[in-house]
């Protein structure tokens, strides 16, 4: 019986996540109360509902939805200000992250942690620009949401502003101009290796569960792998991306995502039909 209610709701787990993927393309997010003493444990079941609080959800998300499906440009003022903000928020957050991996390391080791450094700052404000972004979805073409969008994006810091001010702040600390970064020839080849989605999404869920994943590299990270395969992200672009997500989130959550296992993974995806490489393609980053 034990046996039945884990399998239940593994399956449910992978069911939930199967539109969210991106080579299907349907943005979701999820709604949970916390904490759950009760949630993926023996006693997860339907009893150890509150009917209150499901009342509350049920009123919630679907007071969520209806906003949503009747948004347009009238809404994305105070859309744009409110997600503005929690974009500050995070970059914020992933700088004060960055800095703080440069200055624990030891001092041999300080060129390597501040080129990582370099590629989450980075990545924080490219992830929080594409979240702003989504904001067009709402606007009328060329109406004034549009227009909105477009300025409240321009106020976030560049991929490079965000680099020079990580550097500026390493240099505040330490007194120290910052370690040079320079890529290594691995990481140039890699730049120009860009994956692409071979067919359907039915060929994708028809081979998904051939692709060897690393032992080391954590199950949703490498689900976050293939999502960020969208034809313009490289090889490293890819890693650089995962890698960040999961240095935010900490090692004891997501584990520590290496070139290695990252270059492993889709090594295999191509192996068994999943995607076709494109080479000689400049990286983004």
């Amino acid at each position: 019986m034990r046996r039945a209610k884990i399998d239940r709701r593994r399956a449910w787990t992978i069911h939930s996540q199967t539109f969210n993927q991106g080579v299907v393309g349907v943005l979701a997010t999820t709604f949970t109360n916390w904490p759950d003493e009760n949630i993926h444990s023996t006693s997860d079941d339907l009893w150890q509902v509150d009917p209150t609080q499901l009342k509350r959800n049920n009123i919630a998300v679907a007071a969520m939805a209806l906003y949503l499906a009747n948004a347009a440009d009238a809404e994305i003022p105070a859309l744009a200000a409110h997600m503005h903000g929690k974009s500050l928020q995070r970059i914020s957050r992933d700088a004060r992250i960055a800095l703080e991996l440069v200055m624990k390391a030891a001092p041999d080791d300080r060129g390597a942690a501040y080129k990582r450094a370099d590629f989450i700052v980075r990545h924080s404000v490219r992830r929080e620009k594409q979240s702003l972004e989504s904001m067009r979805a709402f606007a009328g073409k060329g109406g004034r949401g549009e227009k909105t969008v477009s300025a409240i994006v321009g106020q976030l810091p560049t991929e490079a502003a965000a680099a020079d001010r990580l550097a500026a702040t390493y240099t505040a600390v330490t007194g120290e101009k910052p370690p040079q970064i320079v890529p290594t020839a691995r990481e140039r080849e890699l730049a120009a290796k860009v994956p692409v989605m071979a067919g359907t999404v039915k060929d994708f869920m028809a081979v998904r569960s051939k692709v060897q994943k690393p032992a080391a590299l954590h199950g949703l990270m490498a689900y976050e792998v293939l999502n960020y395969i969208n034809g313009t992200n490289s090889y490293l672009d890819i890693f650089k991306a995962v890698a960040t997500e999961a240095e935010i989130a900490g090692d004891w959550y997501y584990g520590t995502v290496t070139l290695d296992d990252v270059v492993a993974y889709l090594d295999s995806a191509e192996k068994v039909g999943m995607t076709k490489v494109k080479t000689g393609v400049k990286s983004t980053q």
